[in-house]
């Protein structure tokens, strides 16, 4: 009976003591919201508490609470904080001292950023139906990061195509722009040819002046308006300036041949000829130039005359070295001009310079000259040495007829004058 009684008694004093281990557990060690330094503490307390079961001589059920070792505890010594470098196994395991398995197995459970076995970390190395959670509302706040992150680039998408859009309708409007701010082949043109006629008014080169390019630039912008001569005060040409004036319409005149046949031969030219033969050259021409004047052109008499001109233009080149620069330069350009004199002649112009030096007899004012060069779509052709001082004297007398013709024409016409 007593026997019995003890063995219950015994059985009940076990249950209590696992109860009481249990709850300690419960208590102490597991505690999912508290940081590693408080749970150290309190498992620290747990174990003092504990150490009368432990105690053989006072427990003669301490082989089973013998199972976890009781940690070193100095009175009045809080357990070191794992936190600090110095500490002893800092980034391993906790510095509890001596430990079983299975407290090795729940240090290495312990939130330590150091320690590279611990996949636990964010959830402060705990298991239970809290860490289940907590991960499955990563797992969910994942996948809501990845379709934000995929709507966003959506997004981003959506306005890479709408700055697409905007460039190309910029680059649109910008070569709009260009387009209607660039000129054209005939705009820029008109430029240039203001800009010369402008510089050729006040001051041309000599040589513009010498073959007509500067007198036609002039005549050019006069023929619109030869209609407005009366506006501006005469200005006469004297008939011997007139008479020095190459005609035609196309780009070759009669030049050396315009006075009826009659050549003043350069020296070196004529040093090259007998005299019978100067003279019978010079009937040939004469008798040439006046049957053009009359509108009758002998193709056979030009190519005499080329041929014999040939020949003397060879003959001065074999004596290049015998004759003096000056004279060998002004005998090459006057059979340059007697060419291009023969091919006016080919083309009919003889015949528009007789018009013209029967029209100036007397002399005209260079109002006549614009409006009967403008009628008769002539134009002036390069002068001879003998020419240019006439030429000049033209060239100053359109510039004058053009400014005050310009300044006698309404605002809108003036405005586009040169």
């Amino acid at each position: 009976m007593r026997a019995s009684r003890f063995l219950v008694g015994g059985g009940i004093a076990l249950l209590a003591l696992a109860a009481m281990q249990s709850v300690a557990q419960a208590q102490f060690f597991y505690n999912p919201y508290a940081t590693y330094y408080q749970n150290q503490l309190m498992r620290q307390q747990m174990w003092v508490a504990q150490a009368y079961y432990r105690n053989p001589a006072l427990n003669p059920y301490a082989w089973q609470a013998a199972q976890m070792p009781i940690a070193p505890v100095t009175p009045g010594v809080l357990p070191a904080n794992p936190y600090v470098p110095t500490t002893p196994g800092y980034g391993v395991t906790p510095p509890i001292g001596p430990a079983s398995s299975y407290d090795a197995y729940q240090a290495s459970l312990l939130p330590n950023p150091y320690n590279p076995y611990n996949p636990y970390n964010p959830y402060n190395g705990y298991y239970g139906s809290g860490s289940v959670l907590m991960g499955s509302a990563d797992v969910m706040r994942a996948y809501g990061q990845v379709v934000m992150q995929q709507e966003q680039a959506r997004i981003m998408r959506e306005q890479y195509n709408q700055a697409k859009i905007d460039t190309a309708k910029k680059q649109f409007e910008f070569d709009a722009y260009i387009r209607a701010n660039t000129p054209t082949y005939a705009q820029e043109k008109e430029r240039l040819v203001k800009n010369t006629l402008r510089r050729v008014l006040t001051n041309p080169m000599p040589g513009e002046v010498a073959n007509g390019v500067a007198l036609n630039l002039i005549l050019d912008d006069l023929r619109p308006h030869v209609a407005k001569r009366s506006a501006v005060e005469p200005i006469p040409v004297p008939e011997n300036v007139l008479r020095h004036a190459n005609v035609a319409k196309t780009t070759h005149g009669l030049s050396v041949l315009r006075d009826d046949g009659k050549v003043a031969w350069p020296s070196a030219v004529a040093d090259q000829m007998k005299a019978e033969q100067k003279q019978a050259l010079d009937q040939r021409i004469q008798e040439l130039v006046k049957n053009a004047m009359k509108g009758k052109i002998d193709t056979a008499a030009i190519k005499e005359v080329r041929a014999e001109m040939e020949k003397i233009s060879e003959e001065l080149v074999k004596k290049v070295n015998e004759i003096p620069t000056a004279p060998y330069l002004e005998a090459k350009r006057f059979l340059k001009e007697f060419d291009q004199a023969t091919i006016a002649i080919e083309r009919g112009e003889a015949k528009e310079q007789a018009k013209f030096t029967q029209f100036i007899e007397g002399g005209k004012t260079i109002q006549d000259i614009v409006e009967y060069m403008a009628q008769n779509g002539l134009r002036f052709t390069a002068a001879t040495p003998a020419d240019e001082p006439s030429y000049r004297t033209m060239h100053t007398m359109l510039a004058a007829f053009h400014q005050a013709l310009y300044a006698n024409l309404p605002a809108e016409k003036a405005a586009a004058a040169p």
